[in-house]
C-alpha cells in the first residue's frame, strides 16, 4: 500500500539518490534542492510537509507540500493556498500509475492532515512537460496564467 513518510536520517540518503528520466532533469530541481528548500520554508516558519514516498517498504518518490498565504515572498500566489511544490516518482517506477495515486493521496492529506483545511490547490508546471500537465489537467487542475513571469513554468489551481 501506497503511503508517505516524513524525511528522517533513516530515509535521507535513499531520497538523494532517487533518480529521474534525463527528460524530467530538464524540468525539476535535484531532490537536495527541494529538501534544502524546506528548510528554509520552515525556518521562515512556513507550513511545510516535506515526504518520502513508498510502496509497502519500497522508496518511489518524494512530495513537498507548502501552505502559502496570498502574495508573500517568495512564491507570490494570487490566493492563499497549498501549493504541491514536488511530485516526484522514480524513474524505474514510472508509467505503473504511482503519479495518478500520489497524487490522489496527496488530496487526501490536505483534506485530513493540514492545518488550512479545504483551501485551493495549486502548482507549477513546466510548459514542455506533457507528461505532467497531463495527469494534473486530468485531476481537475485548470491552468491560470504564466508563474510569477517565469516564461516557461505556468500556475495551475484546483479548488476543493
Amino acid at each position: 500500500m501506497m503511503h508517505f513518510k516524513d524525511v528522517t536520517w533513516d530515509n535521507l540518503s535513499d531520497l538523494l539518490h532517487l533518480t529521474i528520466t534525463k527528460e524530467q532533469e530538464k524540468y525539476l530541481p535535484s531532490i537536495s534542492t527541494f529538501l534544502a528548500q524546506s528548510y528554509v520554508n520552515l525556518k521562515a516558519k512556513y507550513e511545510d510537509y516535506s515526504m518520502a514516498v513508498y510502496d509497502e517498504d519500497d522508496l518511489i518518490g518524494y512530495v513537498k507540500v507548502v501552505y502559502v498565504p496570498k502574495e508573500v515572498k517568495p512564491y507570490l500566489l494570487p490566493m492563499d493556498s497549498y501549493m504541491i511544490d514536488a511530485l516526484v516518482i522514480r524513474e524505474e517506477k514510472q508509467g505503473q500509475g504511482y503519479g495518478l495515486e500520489v497524487l490522489k493521496r496527496l488530496f487526501v492529506f490536505m483534506d485530513e492532515e493540514v492545518e488550512h483545511k479545504g483551501l485551493t490547490i495549486t502548482l507549477t508546471c513546466h510548459k514542455e512537460n506533457k507528461d505532467a500537465i497531463r495527469l494534473f489537467e486530468a485531476n481537475g487542475f485548470v491552468k491560470l496564467s504564466t508563474y510569477g513571469g517565469k516564461k516557461n513554468l505556468d500556475l495551475y489551481q484546483k479548488q476543493r
